[in-house]
């Protein structure tokens, strides 16, 4: 399978749904590069190595478009756990997945990564700033054991906004950032819109993976609901170029639907650990890929992407999922 996540990896900020682009801007030209961060699989899971410029095609709209670079990605190195603590995830499987796996990303993740833990309900709060020192983030988390503190509405794209906010503020490039969401998939109380959290999700270049997690107690469930909260999270991994992984209760023990992962969590959370480090694989596996853009590109554009034949996949079948637009950069919004 390949599976393609866009990452802005410049400094002006650009309007993506669907797709994080970064541009190397000029005066004369705004946006005369793209980066686009890629994920090549084949149809076991296995990533794909060694592969160059040449093995890839590029097309915008009608028009083919020449890929100048492809690099080996690189994993971020700050990241932002941001935890859903609103009433709708009291309940003990919510509360101890999300925990347990936000605990497991930190301890399996490179010791010079540094990490920011943020909750949110009806307000979003910073618990821990960016740090790499295991032991401070491991007390923030800690403190979210409470779970009477989880209570209030749910404001996924007001906490997304103010995450990103802190990122920009911090002055950390996109191309070094991610955010780990994790929620129950239901807001029931922000005041952004969705369309417009989409657009700004995509337009920050900031990757954010999506976990969801069954709340199967929760008095918000059935199935409509479950479907809404899958949705949600599918829709905001495109906006981003990120993934979403939802974590249940029954079930097979993985599937995937489009940029989703499902993961039945075993008795006693006892594979927690597995699924922390196949989603640290997953963000530091892949390729950069810097496209050029041709002159005046002003509008919304249909982005393809594929492998050439004469990649070395021989007889391999492989699936290219990807948002489909990307949107110009707005050469005025710098940092």
């Amino acid at each position: 399978m390949l599976r393609l996540s866009r990452n802005w990896r410049k400094l002006p900020m650009a309007i993506a749904i669907g797709i994080g682009i970064a541009s190397l801007c000029a005066q004369e030209n705004p946006c005369p590069i793209t980066k686009v961060h890629v994920q090549v699989e084949d149809t076991s899971g296995d990533s794909i190595q060694g592969l160059v410029a040449d093995n890839f095609k590029a097309s915008l709209g009608k028009d083919e478009v020449a890929i100048q670079r492809a690099e080996p990605g690189h994993a971020p190195s700050n990241i932002v756990i941001l935890q859903d603590m609103s009433g709708s995830m009291h309940n003990n499987f919510a509360a101890r997945s999300s925990l347990l796996l936000a605990s497991e990303i930190i301890r399996q993740s490179p010791p010079e990564a540094r990490f920011a833990v943020m909750a949110f309900a009806d307000k979003t709060y910073i618990d821990q700033d960016f740090t790499s020192d295991r032991k401070l983030l491991g007390d923030a988390i800690q403190k979210y054991t409470d779970t009477r503190m989880w209570r209030g509405s749910t404001t996924i794209y007001d906490a997304l906004r103010i995450s990103v906010n802190h990122l920009h503020h911090k002055k950390i490039p996109p191309e070094n950032s991610e955010i780990i969401l994790l929620t129950d998939g239901i807001d029931t109380g922000s005041e952004s819109r969705r369309e417009n959290a989409e657009a700004e999700l995509g337009a920050s270049g900031v990757n954010i993976i999506a976990v969801g997690i069954d709340s199967p107690d929760s008095i918000n469930s059935s199935a409509s609901a479950d479907r809404q909260r899958r949705d949600t999270l599918d829709r905001l991994a495109r906006a981003s170029g990120g993934i979403a992984i939802w974590l249940r209760t029954g079930g097979p023990a993985t599937e995937s639907h489009g940029v989703r992962r499902e993961y039945k969590v075993e008795k006693g959370s006892s594979n927690i650990h597995d699924i922390a480090g196949e989603l640290i694989r997953e963000m530091s596996a892949g390729y950069e890929l810097e496209i050029g853009l041709p002159s005046g590109f002003t509008k919304p554009v249909s982005l393809k992407l594929e492998i050439i034949e004469s990649a070395g996949n021989g007889k391999r079948k492989l699936t290219l999922l990807y948002p489909e637009k990307i949107y110009p950069c707005r050469a005025s919004s710098k940092n």
